[in-house]
């Protein structure tokens, strides 16, 4: 049976399953049960991660790109600030400082308009961007994506960071 990239970043990152608040309730209400709920744990008792103030998580929600930038950050330890040059990114914005370490790091761009869109929701070909931009992991050989029943649908943009989330086992599909 065909795998489909409807599918699951293994690295940890939960993508879609996130926010990040400063005075959260490690004791979650709603992440028991989750197929996610050992990766939400672990990230929280790392410090990557925080559920909102009302002791939930809201596992099934999405996530934005400032918000999956900053888990990036925490999670690899990033602290150099660069600068930015979003016109939609300004130094009162919550996520300024991480959009500048992201920039510094060298694994973010934002799009043709000059803009981030930090309020968007990340889509899976921006989150293995990311990742694999981070770990230098990109593969120019796309025959992984090939297997899924899904995989013509990759923007062709992205193919290439897919691919390397396949090769490195960050990507699984559903059977």
């Amino acid at each position: 049976m065909h795998k489909k990239i409807i599918s699951t970043i293994a690295l940890g990152l939960i993508i879609g399953a996130s926010t990040i608040s400063a005075n959260a309730n490690p004791k979650l209400s709603d992440v028991n049960g989750h197929w996610a709920n050992k990766e939400i744990q672990q990230f929280i008792a790392n410090g990557f991660i925080n559920g909102y103030e009302d002791g939930t998580f809201k596992p099934d929600n999405s996530i934005t790109r400032a918000e999956f930038v900053k888990i990036a950050n925490k999670y690899f330890g990033f602290t150099a600030k660069g600068s930015e040059n979003f016109s939609d990114v300004n130094p009162g914005d919550w996520f300024y400082n991480d959009i500048c370490i992201a920039q510094k790091e060298g694994y973010i761009n934002g799009y043709d308009d000059g803009t981030f869109k930090p309020d968007k929701t990340i889509t899976r070909e921006e989150a293995a961007k990311i990742i694999i931009s981070i770990k230098n992991r990109e593969d120019i050989k796309i025959d992984k994506l090939n297997n899924f029943a899904d995989g013509h649908m990759v923007s062709e943009w992205a193919k290439k960071y897919v691919e390397g989330a396949i090769e490195a086992g960050y990507i699984k599909g559903d059977d």
